[in-house]
């Protein structure tokens, strides 16, 4: 581990939106118009594509290929074997681009270099997609200690818009038609309020109507970028937001279930005690009722998952002694219960 990587700093800043929304073009300016940023880094995922369509053997697209089966899906029949092959190492190369960079920044020991910023160039229409790139950026905050900052920039733009455009371009740059429209019926924009959505806790809407302000987009991004690095990425051995609400929902079914299982065993230790109430004294047995349901109703108020069966031993015959009319000795009452207890006790659970 490098020991300048911790005064380092990296942000990850991905585009995502439709084909013809216009996330190219947004690129390009800010790679002339971002100032303050050592090293900038642009992976173009239609450019890879294209370089890596004549190339027989990429490292790691068996790997992938797995992973990307749903994305993959979305371009159909669309597309020739031949151009989903290099769809999908174009992926492959582009994930171990970023994760190179990285480990070159963060080991580098150039001090005057610290700040980088990689922009991810593609539609990344489904949120799988974006998680990728995440983990990636979590597994070399691990590695490197290393601050790096997370930011997905969503372009959307009208569906009729992108279409014009990309009807417009030539040659492999024109995606089939009916792939926008199916990239425009499952896209997912970046919401962390949605499960396992918390990652993309930092990002940036552009609609049409900010198209007309360039510098208020810059501003806005330039913004993102900024809080991005200082609420970085984490590892991925610390718990997400989405883990940790799993992991509480978790606890409290199980507390329900104790809770219920808890209610169940006292209603069924109560029940034995007023049968041999009745069976030794028979005019105490609506006493004995009335103190099942008195002792039911509280325990069901505190819902303590650890219960001290000994208390509510005492408390019931409190309840059903109370007035008692000497027809019965108390002593004898007493031993009937707390035999029905020993029994209730020694009895499987």
């Amino acid at each position: 581990m490098a020991t300048e990587s911790s005064s380092k700093r990296a942000t990850v800043l991905l585009l995502c939106g439709l084909p013809g929304s216009g996330k190219s073009t947004l690129v390009n300016e800010l790679i002339t118009s971002l100032a303050g940023i050592d090293k900038i880094l642009v992976i173009d995922y239609d450019r890879l594509a294209d370089e890596v369509d004549q190339t027989p053997n990429i490292d790691g697209v068996e790997s992938i290929n797995a992973s990307i089966t749903q994305e993959s899906s979305t371009l159909g029949h669309s597309f020739g074997s031949k151009d989903l092959e290099a769809w999908r190492k174009s992926r492959c190369v582009a994930l171990n681009k970023l994760t190179n960079a990285l480990h070159c920044h963060f080991s580098d020991e150039d001090k005057s270099k610290k700040s980088m910023l990689v922009i991810m160039d593609d539609n990344f229409h489904l949120k799988s997609m974006r998680r990728e790139i995440y983990r990636a950026c979590q597994e070399s905050v691990a590695e490197f200690t290393s601050t790096i900052g997370f930011v997905t920039l969503y372009v959307s733009t009208p569906l009729e818009v992108c279409i014009f455009r990309n009807n417009r371009r030539e040659g492999k740059n024109r995606v089939p038609v009916d792939v926008i429209h199916r990239m425009s019926d499952v896209i997912e924009p970046p919401d962390p309020s949605n499960p396992y959505g918390s990652f993309e806790k930092i990002h940036l809407t552009l609609s049409a109507q900010d198209n007309d302000d360039k510098a208020m987009i810059l501003q806005r991004i330039g913004a993102s970028l900024n809080e991005a690095i200082k609420s970085p990425v984490v590892p991925s051995n610390n718990l997400s937001e989405e883990e940790l609400a799993k992991l509480e929902a978790e606890r409290t079914r199980q507390r329900e279930a104790t809770l219920k299982c808890q209610g169940q065993r006292i209603d069924q230790l109560l029940r034995k005690l007023v049968g041999a109430v009745g069976r030794t004294d028979k005019s105490k047995s609506k006493a004995a009722n009335e103190a099942r349901k008195t002792i039911l109703d509280g325990c069901k108020s505190e819902r303590q998952e650890k219960i001290d069966y000994e208390s509510l031993v005492n408390e019931f015959v409190l309840h059903v002694t109370r007035n008692n009319d000497d027809t019965t000795p108390s002593d004898i009452l007493v031993k009937a219960v707390r035999v029905a207890f020993n029994d209730f006790i020694n009895e499987p659970s």
